[in-house]
Parts: structure tokens; sequence; C-alpha cells
């Protein structure tokens, strides 16, 4: 598995200009062709002609999320978040699914009718079957200051450099997933394997 990284890390680079970027990944392998071609990749726009919201709202997905130590890494691409201990799940179709690590991606990775936000949150969940995931993604506006985006800016400026010099360096903090969660409406659509495992 680290080796696998490593291979990804030199083959792929989210950085501005970088002919490695998303966008090019259709060319840089001939086994990545679907990045290019392929229907089924994310991100993707989650429109109303064609995605269905089959829970109105997260009051009907059953969140319990707790406070819980937390690490704060820097993976390269993105700023994440791994929970060291129980920080709670969501059930989705009677399946408890309990939160791992979440992510931030800006602008957001998925778009609605077009419409690219700000700021998108993955907040990843596995079952107790290791194959079986969840993800919650949640979109941002800049607006009011958020409980857990002002956490965040609790971390020390030493630590902060720390997390823009290299991957993998390392911060902790106590973080509240649940506040992010008021009465928005979720879409629900089978699951997509990114970065770059491609489907036709």
């Amino acid at each position: 598995m680290i080796t696998a990284i490593g291979f990804l890390v030199q083959v792929i680079d989210y950085r501005n200009g970088n002919e490695k970027r998303p966008e090019h990944w259709g060319e840089l392998k001939k086994e990545w062709a679907a990045c290019k071609y392929g229907k089924l990749q994310s991100p993707i726009d989650l429109s109303d002609d064609r995605a269905t919201k089959v829970i109105p709202s997260l009051e009907d997905l059953q969140m319990s999320y707790k406070p819980c130590n937390a690490t704060m890494k820097n993976e390269g691409h993105y700023i994440a978040m791994e929970w060291e201990g129980d920080a709670g799940s969501v059930k989705i179709n009677g399946t408890d699914y309990f939160l791992k690590q979440c992510h931030w991606h800006s602008p957001s990775e998925h778009s609605i009718n077009g419409i690219r936000y700000d700021l998108e949150l993955h907040m990843l969940h596995r079952s107790p079957n290791p194959n079986n995931k969840a993800v919650v993604a949640l979109l941002f506006k800049i607006g009011r200051p958020n409980p857990l985006l002002s956490k965040v800016n609790t971390v020390s400026k030493e630590q902060l450099e720390l997390l823009k010099q290299a991957v993998y360096d390392y911060t902790k903090m106590n973080a509240r997933p649940s506040q992010l969660l008021n009465d928005r409406d979720i879409i629900l659509y089978s699951p997509l394997l990114r970065q770059p495992v491609l489907r036709n």
C-alpha cells in the first residue's frame, strides 16, 4: 500500500498549471482513459433533473457525533482530521458507520446544478466491515463563522507553519463534527471510486 501511495504522489499533482492535475489524468496513463471519457467519476454535478432526494433532510439520517481528540494532517492535496477514538457515527439503512476522518476541498469538489461552492467537507465513515464506507459531504458558502472551522483557527501559528511545510505533519485538536449539521437537504448516490480508480 505504501508503494502504491508513493507511486500516485509521483504521478498525480494538484498544483495549478501542472499537467498532472486531475483534469489531465486521462492522458497520463492508458488505463486511466476513463478519467477523460468516463461518465461516473467524481467530481460530479448533482442536478435537479438527474438526482433524486432519497432522504428529505439530515434529520432523517440517524447521526450521533460527539467530541473526540483528532489529529490534523497535511495530506499534500488537502488538510485532514483523523479521529483517535469514538467520534460517533451515522446510521444509513440500518448500518452504523463510524466517523474516522474528514477533509476539505476548496473550491468544492462537487457542484449542484452547475454551482461550485467555496468549500466542501467530506466526513469519511466505516462500518465494522472495513469494505463498507460512507461519506457525508457538506457544502459551504462564505458567511458566518462555523464552529468546527473556528476550532481549526485555534491551532497555533507554529502548528500551522508545520502543516504548510510538509506532508504528514501533525497537530492535535478536539473537534465536534455534530456542530456542522442542521436541517439541510441531502442527496445519496452510489459510491464512486476516486484518485484515480475510474469507471466508464
